[in-house]
């Protein structure tokens, strides 16, 4: 699965997502950004962007903690249902 991030002043990068949850998730990236970085995703399964800080990146992943608010906890709580209907799917 794939989640357009954006950081503020730059176009949107598709990047793979390795994990999520409700608290965070991580991207594979080869792009460093410092911690604390406040960028943008689009999960799937949502038109909706989510909040997230940079808690480190490393070259080959960017770990990520989403704002916890009710509004963003709703859009990440579309996107993990999605997300396990597809894998569901994919596994029938």
């Amino acid at each position: 699965m794939i989640a357009p991030v954006q950081r503020q002043g730059r176009d949107a990068v598709p990047l793979p997502i390795r994990e999520i949850s409700r608290g965070g998730g991580s991207l594979e990236s080869s792009r460093s950004i410092d911690p604390d970085t406040e960028v943008w995703l689009t999960l799937p399964g949502t038109d909706a962007r989510v909040s997230a800080r940079a808690v480190r990146t490393d070259g080959k992943l960017m770990a990520l903690a989403f704002r916890q608010d009710e509004t963003m906890l709703k859009t990440i709580d579309r996107a993990l249902d999605h997300i396990a209907g597809t894998v569901r799917a994919a596994a029938a």
